[in-house]
């Protein structure tokens, strides 16, 4: 079952972090200091332009201090992206609980809130552009930031299939896929396009083509936007 893999992944990840931080506690400014370098020359320059040198000069530190805290530029790279978006746990927090209406607002607004960032829009792109030449850093993302997200919107559809949102025969694995594709073609061949209201009607007309089932009273209003906090 999804849930028990996002289990094991979510152990996995903590299990690394704390072994990540042994000794004196990390000071938390340089640390963001240099995750926000990493991130900025990333988006403005991508890969070639975001070496470890060039990290630690706009951080305002000197290289060892990275050293000290990222195993690799990949791994750096990949934290800095993460961190700009929701954790998996907090995108499925209170999912047991949720009604079909609102499971349907949380994969419809998880989707808006991703296709209409500029940021998120740039670093997809880089991501892309960086993938033939540096799988390193394609590998690093995949097992860090895609994968446990891809557990996460498993298990959201494997309870929409709970909730007859979702014929019974579907393989969920193969539909997160299919969207997960259509939402990177929209981000790549769509870049101007970031007027929340049209992305609604295209992912609610998507999830409708995929299989879902729109709960009728939902037809009739408007969809409840996520809070504005971290990125999903």
């Amino acid at each position: 079952m999804a849930e028990d893999r996002y289990k094991r992944a979510k152990s996995i990840r903590t299990t690394k972090d704390k072994k990540a931080s042994p000794g004196r506690p990390r000071d938390q400014l340089v640390d963001e200091a240099v995750l926000r370098a990493a991130l900025e020359l990333f988006s403005e320059y991508g890969i070639e332009g975001a070496s470890i040198g060039q990290i630690a000069n706009r951080a305002g530190v000197a290289r060892t201090t990275i050293y000290r805290r990222w195993s690799s530029r990949e791994d750096l790279l990949v934290n800095a992206i993460e961190r700009t978006r929701n954790f998996p746990e907090q995108l499925v927090e209170g999912l047991e609980k949720m009604q079909p209406d609102e499971l349907v607002n949380l994969i419809v607004e998880a989707g808006v809130d991703a296709l209409t960032q500029t940021q998120f829009r740039k670093l997809a792109a880089r991501l892309i552009e960086a993938s033939p030449n540096h799988p390193a850093l394609m590998s690093a993302y995949e097992n860090k930031y895609m994968q446990p997200r891809r557990l996460a919107f498993i298990r959201i559809f494997e309870k929409a299939q709970a909730q007859g949102l979702l014929p019974q025969n579907t393989d969920v694995e193969i539909l997160g896929d299919m969207i997960t594709g259509t939402m990177l073609y929209y981000l790549l061949f769509q870049p101007d396009e970031r007027n929340e209201a049209k992305v609604r009607v295209y992912l609610s007309r998507l999830f409708q083509q995929a299989g879902f089932r729109i709960p009728h009273k939902k037809q009739k209003q408007e969809l409840k936007p996520l809070s504005r906090g971290r990125r999903t």
